[in-house]
């Protein structure tokens, strides 16, 4: 399997979805925090930006939440990582 470069830079915007007992309990059998799952969704070089996009996605989960009736089960953050970095990751569809 192949694998890509991909550059992250220092803001990143990351979410974190609510989990039940179930599969917190889950996470914890498999190793991971449940605390500390973050999925990352952009990357900029502006903390400005950033937060404005934190933002923007936070609202646009509550908006569709509130309208389908849903309790939200997204939160969103700005994370400093102090500099842009690369990450190698593999291809899946090559």
């Amino acid at each position: 399997m192949s694998t890509y470069v991909e550059q992250v830079c220092r803001f990143v915007v990351e979410y974190q979805e609510t989990m039940n007992d179930q599969d917190r309990a889950a996470a914890r059998i498999a190793g991971h925090d449940p605390d500390n799952l973050w999925s990352l969704t952009w990357s900029f070089d502006d903390a400005e930006q950033a937060e404005f996009r934190c933002q923007e996605d936070q609202q646009r989960h509550n908006s569709f939440c509130a309208e389908n009736g849903y309790l939200p089960w997204k939160t969103f953050r700005v994370r400093d990582l102090g500099a842009a970095h690369s990450i190698s990751r593999r291809d899946w569809f090559s």
